[in-house]
């Protein structure tokens, strides 16, 4: 493996943030920051040649807190992007959309798991992402196909970050090893009052069952990455019918990127 290094970076450097980096704001070719776990990566330069992914794609990303719909709406723009554009599209989950994927996300959200360390999780979660980005996420956008996901790193980043206490920054920096170099084209947060969405919640699984307050904590985090980050994210009021979410997300499409992607 190549050693990267570069003699003229400054040490301010090393707060460019892998916040920015994950939402798509630097490419792979940016500068790579010092790890601060008990070993340490060499001050690196990365180019696009090292992640073999500069390909057309159209990624797009659904988060939200428990209950907020985002499912649903992920299913509904799959389904309006395959009917009325008559492109090739795949929908995946988080985790699951593999055999490997769905049997973690079993051992997840099993009420029976017990309690878990956020680190713990974290681990669980990014091997399920790593599995799904190289067995089915990448394949697709090399054929051209449009990849819609229920959820995605912000997932990790909000809950085992954010509400959970791990930092945010470690956490992108695994999240660059399960999903190395590819960034999404658009996240839909479907924002709704979590003392809403935890009415629709019937049978609730270990990750939803960790009550209001915890919930609450997600949507404030997922708030606060979409203010920080808001050329990367569109906030979807979730409040009203299927029909009327569903039109709010129509019209905050990416307007560029469409002509590669291949027809179904």
């Amino acid at each position: 493996m190549p050693r990267y290094h570069n003699p003229k970076r400054k040490r301010g450097d090393t707060a460019l943030s892998l916040l920015a980096y994950a939402s798509g704001y630097y490419t792979p070719n940016t500068l790579f920051p010092t790890c601060s776990c008990n070993f340490q990566f060499t001050s690196a330069i990365i180019t696009e040649t090292d992640f073999s992914i500069s390909l057309p794609k159209m990624f797009l990303v659904f988060e939200g807190v428990d209950g907020s719909g985002k499912s649903t709406q992920a299913g509904l723009l799959a389904e309006h992007l395959r009917e009325v554009r008559g492109l090739d599209v795949i929908l995946v989950r988080e985790p699951g959309g593999t055999e490997l994927g769905d049997r973690l996300r079993d051992l997840l959200l099993d009420p029976r798991s017990g309690e878990m360390a956020p680190e713990t999780e974290l681990f669980l979660f990014m091997a399920a992402r790593s599995h799904l980005v190289r067995t089915r996420i990448l394949p697709a956008l090399r054929a051209g196909q449009v990849v819609i996901s229920d959820r995605f790193i912000w997932s990790s980043a909000v809950y085992q970050g954010l509400a959970a206490g791990c930092e945010p920054r470690e956490i992108l920096r695994i999240g660059r090893l399960a999903a190395p170099g590819l960034t999404v084209s658009r996240t839909f947060l479907i924002d709704l009052d979590p003392d809403l969405c935890f009415t629709r919640v019937v049978a609730p699984n270990r990750m939803e069952g960790r009550g209001i307050a915890f919930q609450r904590r997600v949507r404030k985090g997922f708030l606060e990455l979409a203010k920080k980050y808001e050329a990367r994210f569109a906030v979807i009021d979730g409040r009203g019918t299927e029909k009327e979410v569903h039109e709010r997300v129509l019209s905050k499409l990416p307007v560029r990127g469409w002509s590669t992607c291949s027809r179904g």
